[in-house]
């Protein structure tokens, strides 16, 4: 067939397609079809040519034809229907059509493609996308449209959206309800409207899948994103068995299918069945998801089946069941993980993959009730390792036992539904994925702590990854929160915190190291048990360390009995000082005092000296008006000097009489009374008399009967004598004396600032810091514990005891006394949403309660110290 041929052909064809055009004669109507109709009747003024497509408007199928004769024309293909659905050919720019229409209209009709030009090889796609900026105004489609300049463009109405259509189209079917189906060279797309169908893009190999509203239902779960009224509503669901799907919380006994499809199963088994009996039979979700305004953020739910039920239907509440497991990220940004069960996070050492190695719908090689001892995958293994001893040691049990805990749930409990699937899935054991991985024998690493301080890192494996080398351990670690409410936390080297039964247990095979930057408090509501198997040290670098008990404080050294002991040394010195309080006491040495009670030193020998470097201040012994007693079986003095008895009121400064020994002579203020036999080297002087109960003897005066008496001056002489050994006794040695109580011994005794100081006598002994030297804020808070909002009776309080000192300052221990016994600092609050321990009721009615709908914390309360709860 010719050109001339083929014009014909299309001409007549043409002719009779305008006569199923609905009729109509309105000059201005914009579709050009009553026109048509009129030209085809009359035969006049219609022609055929040909002419080159420059520019196209898919969504107004309208093409912008150049024709050589006739210039510009608006042409719409010839379009094939059927209902409500047509299908057009789509042209592009370049293509050579032929048109059929009048010479003095614009309009025409594209009634076919001549011939085929190979241009998607040559030329740039991107000119056959049109760019014009006439983008904002809807009517920028039919101004441009109707540009009668070759070189106009039509607007894009995608500008500045993804490339996602080219006006270029190959083929289009359309509905004029939205409807499309559009190919070219470049692209396709199935879709209702610009926000709802699938995309997809050559040149970017790229899939878009759009919609407002969305769904998709598998063989076991659901998935819907709506637009509710502005709110985002996500839902998913997911079952772990088909009856679920079927809205079965359990297996039934009974068939629960409606129709089967068999041609699916290789076995003529009925295993394609979707449909369930009970048409108000829902689908029940072991695992629904929430997000959007429901999930406000994104939630995860794992749901038990309910217990007195086995179907579930729409418009019904559940029966009663309990959720699980959540997994919460709210839109405030805070996430919470719950679960009624156990929380393990571990990093492992050796972590098996699992592997595919049949898929399931292949009957004849996988895992079939037929060819393999097959169990149900949806079979639930036991939580976690039973308790084998008696009840009394099961607290505890889960514990000790934890890593027999880890191990049956990550390698068993877990991967239960895999193992019980073995020719469908390989999950190799511990012992084989760790075999090119080095051994990481903690045993013997925590041994060789003995003499190390740190346990080395251990040997690493590598893996190469995107062009890295990545390094793994084998340590394994991990958080543990168990079925019974304990919390383990291990780290890879033995260390362990635990909680549970009411008790924390901090181990560590190395050592433990409790700092901080500024204080550490450890407070027991009982006992204080410190035990070290070797040594001890209590030190503080620039303050003091005080030690205060109640009741008895005492302190053994030697126990081993060899050659240890007990060492209290002070290096201070200077006065004592204790009308202050805490750091401001000054001790000047060392200090015992017990005021009413006795003050014992036993010991084998006991050796006091003053004057340990060069000659001392001296020693002295003060009973007060009370007693000196000594008791000995020898007692000897070495005195290089003198040695004087004074008699006298030593408190008073009185000294009325002194006996004095020194090495050549000794004097006695009064009577000397002697039961035994006297014996002189040298002459007796006496002032008085001298008496005897039986005779005086004398070598020279044997033969007399009397004695002879002094005279001249050997009388003058004794008389002398007589004297100053009166004075000696009476004046002198007093006044020395006297000089000795006032002088040496007041000034290292009894002056301000020594031992026997009356302030120092009263006001010794111990003290706490005082309030100004704790520099305690003024906002300074104690926050009672969660245990003491949880146990609300059987407890006591815990009230501290004073500590009576003379300055009335420092009696009470850390935070002193202004917030134990002035001020308030003991921050409770009550909860507003639990009650005995369980959340409160959250709903009444058809709105949830006030504490739900308004929630808020009680105001916290402020009590004093002394209401701190112990058991």
């Amino acid at each position: 067939m010719n050109l001339q041929e083929f014009a014909n052909y299309c001409f007549e064809n043409f002719t009779q397609l305008s006569g199923m055009l609905p009729p109509g004669d309105t000059p201005k109507d914009p579709s050009g079809q009553s026109r048509m109709r009129e030209f085809s009747f009359r035969n006049n003024g219609m022609i055929l040519c040909l002419g080159t497509v420059t520019d196209t408007c898919q969504s107004e199928n309208s093409y912008k034809v150049h024709t050589a004769q006739n210039g510009i024309r608006i042409a719409r293909p010839l379009m094939t229907t059927g209902g409500m659905v047509s299908c057009s050919p789509g042209y592009g720019p370049g293509d050579l059509v032929l048109l059929a229409c009048q010479t003095d209209m614009l309009d025409a009709v594209i009634l076919g493609k001549y011939g085929e030009r190979s241009r998607y090889n040559d030329a740039d796609l991107r000119t056959w996308i049109t760019q014009s900026e006439n983008f904002q105004r809807e009517e920028a489609f039919q101004k441009a449209l109707y540009n009668l300049d070759p070189n106009s463009k039509l607007p894009r109405w995608t500008h500045g959206m993804p490339v996602q259509r080219h006006d270029a189209g190959e083929f289009y079917v359309g509905s004029p309800a939205g409807p499309r189906l559009f190919l070219d060279p470049f692209m396709a797309h199935l879709s209702l409207n610009d926000a709802t169908g699938i995309w997809t893009f050559r040149d970017d190999s790229l899939l878009r899948i759009a919609g407002i509203n969305y769904q998709k239902i598998t063989a076991g779960s659901y998935e819907e994103r709506l637009n509710d009224h502005g709110e985002c509503l996500e839902y998913a669901g997911h079952c772990l068995n088909s009856w679920e799907a079927l809205g079965y919380y359990r297996k039934p006994e009974s068939s629960i299918i409606e129709q089967t499809d068999n041609w699916m199963d290789l076995n003529n088994d009925a295993r394609s069945a979707t449909e369930p009996v009970n048409r108000q039979a829902k689908p029940f979700h072991r695992v629904v998801e929430l997000g959007g305004w429901l999930g406000q953020g994104k939630q995860s739910w794992i749901l038990s089946p309910p217990d007195d039920s086995i179907i579930a239907e729409y418009g019904k509440k559940e029966p009663m069941q309990k959720a699980l497991s959540r997994i919460a990220q709210h839109s405030d940004g805070s996430i919470c993980i719950e679960s009624a069960k156990g929380i393990s996070i571990t990093k492992c050492g050796i972590l098996p993959a699992v592997q595919r190695i049949e898929l399931t719908e292949d009957p004849l090689k996988g895992d079939t009730p037929d060819n393999y001892n097959f169990s149900h995958a949806s079979m639930i293994p036991a939580g976690e390792p039973d308790f084998t001893a008696a009840d009394t040691s099961k607290l505890m049990q889960s514990l000790l036992g934890i890593r027999d805990y880890v191990a049956y749930s990550r390698n068993y409990k877990l991967i239960a539904p895999l193992l019980f699937h073995r020719k469908d899935w390989y999950i190799p054991e511990v012992q084989e994925a760790g075999k090119n991985i080095p051994d990481w024998d903690l045993s013997s690493k925590i041994r060789e702590l003995r003499t190390k301080q740190l346990i080395e890192h251990p040997e690493t494996w590598s893996l190469h990854l995107e062009d890295r080398e990545q390094k793994y351990t084998p340590a394994e670690a991990g958080l543990h929160l168990l079925p019974d409410g304990g919390v383990v936390l291990q780290d890879g080297y033995g260390s362990e915190l635990r909680m549970s039964g009411g008790q924390i247990t901090l181990s560590a095979p190395g050592g433990i190291w409790i700092r901080s930057g500024k204080d550490t408090q450890i407070w027991s509501g009982r006992d204080l048990n410190l035990r070290t198997r070797k040594h001890t040290d209590i030190t503080t670098t620039k303050g003091s360390v005080r030690i205060k008990a109640e009741k008895n404080l005492e302190l053994l050294g030697g126990n081993e009995g060899s050659r240890s002991g007990v060492v209290i040394e002070s290096k201070g010195q200077g006065s004592l000082d204790f009308t202050k309080a805490g750091e401001q006491i000054e001790t000047g040495g060392v200090v015992i005092k017990t005021a009413k009670g006795t003050l014992s030193m036993l010991a084998n020998t006991v050796f006091a000296r003053a004057g340990v470097e060069g000659q001392g201040g001296g020693m002295m012994l003060d009973a007060g008006r009370g007693r000196l007693f000594t008791q000995s079986t020898e007692k000897l003095d070495f005195i290089k000097m003198r040695h004087a008895l004074n008699w006298g009121d030593f408190e008073a400064g009185r000294v009325e009489a002194v006996q004095e020994s020194l090495k050549n002579q000794h004097t006695l203020p009064g009577q000397l009374l002697c039961n035994g036999s006297g014996i002189f080297q040298k002459q007796v002087d006496a002032g008085g008399g001298l008496y005897s109960g039986t005779h005086v003897y004398t070598k020279d005066a044997v033969t007399n009967i009397y004695v002879s008496p002094l005279k001249d001056k050997s009388a003058a002489a004794f008389d002398t004598r007589l004297r100053q050994a009166q004075t000696r006794i009476e004046s002198e040695n007093v006044q020395v004396q006297q000089g000795n109580r006032s002088g040496i011994v007041q000034s290292q005794f009894y002056e301000k600032g020594r031992p026997g100081y009356s302030e120092v006598l009263t006001g010794s002994g111990f003290s706490f810091r005082t309030d100004e030297e704790l520099e305690l804020p003024e906002s300074f808070h104690i926050y009672v514990d969660n245990w003491q909002l949880i146990c609300g009776s059987g407890t006591e309080t815990w009230t501290e005891t004073a500590v009576t000192t003379y300055s009335g300052k420092g009696e009470y221990p850390y935070p002193g006394r202004k917030y134990l016994k002035e001020k308030a600092c003991l921050v409770t609050q009550d909860s507003n949403l639990t009650s005995k321990g369980l959340p409160k009721q959250r709903w009444s009615g058809n709105e949830p309660v006030a504490e739900y709908k308004d929630p808020r914390y009680n105001k916290p309360e402020i009590k004093n110290l002394d209401t701190w709860k112990v058991l």
